[in-house]
């Protein structure tokens, strides 16, 4: 399993999984415009690729694939703080062909690698909805812990939803992952 940068032409396998504004917010809250197309998608990924020239990113958008090269999945981190080690991981999703085979807790762990081993970054945060049980119950199982509950965070097609911050530091990543 290896990460790498996504790119423009991934976007035909995350589309399929974006039906609804509902489904677009769950996977990138407020990150790409509605409705999720290949413009703002594009936008966003090019965007992404002019910072990676920066000495200090703020932003990495990975897809991940298998030793075949078929694509499995995508995760990010944005708004990294480099002066407080920090980051938001995001824009997390999976292929349904390969859900629980495992692969979001690789996933994690080669992410987190990355933020703690390479950027060495002290934490990574992540908001999670409190209706996603299946995410919440995955992030916990990797060692992330719920701080508070975020309450009526976001609006959706007139529904308000609530959302867990949740939380992992580096030597919780590393105590469990690398010892």
């Amino acid at each position: 399993m290896k990460l790498l940068p996504i790119e423009i032409n991934d976007f035909h396998f995350i589309q399929p999984y974006i039906k609804s504004k509902k489904l677009q917010y769950q996977f990138s809250a407020n990150i790409f415009e509605y409705p999720f197309n290949r413009d703002n998608f594009a936008k966003y990924v090019i965007e992404y690729e002019k910072e990676l020239n920066s000495p200090y990113p703020l932003r990495f958008f990975f897809k991940m694939l298998n030793s075949s090269g078929e694509f499995i999945g995508n995760i990010a981190f944005y708004q990294i703080n480099y002066a407080l080690r920090s980051a938001t991981l995001g824009l997390v999703l999976i292929v349904d062909k390969y859900k629980k085979q495992g692969f979001n807790q690789k996933m994690l762990k080669l992410m987190l690698s990355k933020a703690f081993n390479e950027l060495k970054l002290h934490r990574v945060e992540l908001i999670v909805f409190d209706f996603n049980k299946s995410a919440i119950k995955s992030y916990e199982k990797f060692g992330f812990k719920k701080e508070g509950l975020l309450r009526e965070v976001i609006r959706v097609e007139g529904e308000y939803w609530s959302a867990f911050m949740m939380s992992i530091l580096s030597y919780e990543f590393k105590e469990k992952y690398e010892n």
